[in-house]
């Protein structure tokens, strides 16, 4: 019978392995048996989160603030400028306004029959008077 020339690998390779008899420190193994020499078990320490770049908090609130101030600016800005030709409107010489007397129909400014369009808009929506939701 012939045998191969390489040893055989039924066996750990040498090195340092956790102690089997004492968990808490390591012992070197020599290929083929445990020797003498042993040393603490050395537990590797995690290593440190990388750093992420974030926008803090605090950035993120001025920003959401700047945002809300600005839309309550423009609503504001709104508002005024409704306010303003609303007023304008009503201060108006009067053009544009109905007059109404016992005499003549209400008329528009533009010399629409007010009464008629009237009658005219709420017949067709009289037929919708019975419908419920």
């Amino acid at each position: 019978m012939t045998e191969s020339m390489e040893p055989a690998r039924d066996q750990p390779v040498a090195g340092w392995y956790v102690d089997p008899f004492d968990a808490g420190a390591t012992r070197y193994w020599d290929g083929a048996a445990w020797t003498a020499h042993t040393r603490p078990l050395e537990v590797e320490p995690e290593p440190a989160p990388a750093r992420k770049h974030r926008i803090g908090l605090a950035a993120v609130l001025g920003v959401i603030a700047w945002v809300l101030l600005l839309g309550i600016a423009l609503v504001a800005i709104a508002a005024i400028a409704q306010r303003d030709q609303m007023r304008a409107h009503d201060s108006s010489d009067g053009a544009g306004e109905v007059v109404t007397s016992a005499a003549a129909p209400a008329r528009s400014a533009a010399g629409v029959d007010l009464a008629a369009l009237g009658a005219r808009v709420s017949a067709p929506m009289a037929a919708y008077a019975d419908v419920t939701c």
